[in-house]
């Protein structure tokens, strides 16, 4: 059995089988499309180690908060 579950449009892959397990858990994986970073970080980029611009990094941030329902 496939372990991931596809999600929001080449965006979002998550494991529902752990979130069954226990429901504070959400775990998962992103591709790199969906958000705001610009070459040669684009577009999905959550990482402040990089060069990329950290205003850049906190909008993918919330995008992928918004797409989860977690704040």
């Amino acid at each position: 059995m496939e372990p991931f579950e596809f999600c929001q449009t080449n965006q979002l892959f998550w494991t529902s089988m752990w979130n069954k397990r226990d429901n504070n858990l959400l775990a998962g994986l992103t591709t790199k499309w969906g958000g705001v970073s610009q070459p040669p970080y684009e577009s999905w980029n959550f990482g402040f180690h990089v060069d990329d611009d950290p205003n850049d990094v906190y909008k993918n941030r919330n995008i992928l908060a918004d797409k989860l329902e977690v704040h």
